[in-house]
């Protein structure tokens, strides 16, 4: 911003008026307005000679003021306490006291008397104002609740505020909580995959204990890390026997302690059913198969045994035939007694053969 002096308002302020480039346009507007409201009989039109002068001590008080307004501001700001510290231990354990100190000191001057006055103080938490707290010390029991709040301060001397404090955060400490929704999975060759999920850790990094009882004693057979408050842990375990059941146990600890334990989880792995239906499969197709060839061989040795027989009953030339008993007539010749010889030709019948009607 230029003041009709060819320089800014910070150049304008700590330059002499002798040394200032503009022509002081400001200074005879000023000029100008005042001699026309004046009431002399002089014409305003002509100002008299030295009235630029005359209207110079008006920007002269004008820049005193700027600068007396601007030392105000500065000594208020240097008059201020000092930028106060939250001090105290963070890390406390559940219900146990926890103790915020605000440190801040005076800046009033001169030293001896700064040493003389008493800082009020005002405390926040999460930017909020606490009602009734303005001791130096904040004092409160420890809850799970207060790993969200943060907390700051203010001082406050002869009416002038300091800046606020950088915050600081409560860190309870406790035993983690038991994991929570545990969901057993089944799978092949026996075993198993075991799922839940995380709780507070108690303020400190905590693993989760898998345990497996074996004859009235508990084995440690697998430690978990920890992924993260309401996130999803798991782990495999196997292989098992199928038919048993076995008993679990699962718990999350960290520095302090570990938490107590989950209802017992109790598994029964079963046997791989696919292994045993493809033996069943197996065995059914294993025995159809014998018994098919069993009633193939019975049906070929009853065949054999059939077709024996009629070779050996009905053989051509056999002289124990008995014609009676089939019905068949007798030949002629062998009823006369005469034996039957007959020749045949190309030509046709022999004159041995004597036929029926010559007899």
């Amino acid at each position: 911003m230029f003041w009709g002096t060819g320089l800014d308002k910070e150049a304008t302020l700590y330059t002499k008026i002798n040394k200032w480039s503009g022509k002081n346009k400001l200074g005879l507007l000023y000029q100008t307005l005042a001699n026309k409201h004046t009431r002399k009989l002089r014409s305003s039109s002509l100002p008299r000679k030295g009235a630029a002068t005359e209207g110079q001590p008006n920007i002269e008080d004008f820049l005193n003021d700027l600068r007396r307004q601007r030392n105000k501001n500065e000594k208020c700001d240097k008059d201020k306490p000092s930028k106060p510290k939250v001090n105290g231990d963070t890390d406390k354990m559940i219900n146990t006291y926890a103790a915020l100190t605000c440190s801040s000191n005076s800046t009033y001057a001169p030293d001896y008397y700064s040493k003389l006055v008493t800082l009020s103080y005002t405390w926040f938490v999460n930017d909020t104002k606490m009602n009734g707290e303005t001791d130096e010390t904040l004092r409160f029991q420890v809850t799970r609740a207060h790993k969200y709040n943060r907390y700051s301060c203010e001082a406050t001397a002869m009416e002038l505020d300091s800046y606020r404090s950088d915050t600081v955060q409560i860190n309870p400490l406790y035993k983690p909580c038991p994991p929570v929704n545990i969901t057993v999975y089944y799978m092949t060759n026996g075993y198993i995959n075991l799922t839940w999920i995380s709780e507070f850790d108690g303020g400190l990094e905590q693993l989760f204990i898998l345990s497996l009882e074996e004859e009235a004693n508990w084995r440690v057979v697998a430690n978990i890390t920890d992924p993260g408050e309401g996130k999803v842990a798991h782990v495999e375990f196997g292989p098992l026997t199928p038919g048993e059941e076995h008993v679990f146990q699962l718990q999350s600890c960290n520095s302090i302690n570990c938490s107590s334990f989950v209802d017992d989880i109790r598994v029964t792995v079963k046997g791989d059913e696919f292994a045993e239906t493809s033996l069943t499969v197996v065995f059914v197709i294993c025995f159809s198969v014998i018994g098919l060839v069993l009633i193939m061989a019975g049906i070929f040795v009853c065949f054999k045994i059939t077709r024996g027989s009629f070779r050996q009953t009905g053989k051509p030339g056999d002289k124990n035939i008995d014609t009676k008993s089939h019905g068949m007539t007798p030949h002629y010749d062998d009823l006369h007694g005469t034996a039957r010889e007959v020749a045949y030709t190309a030509l046709g019948q022999s004159e041995m053969e004597t036929t029926y009607e010559d007899m």
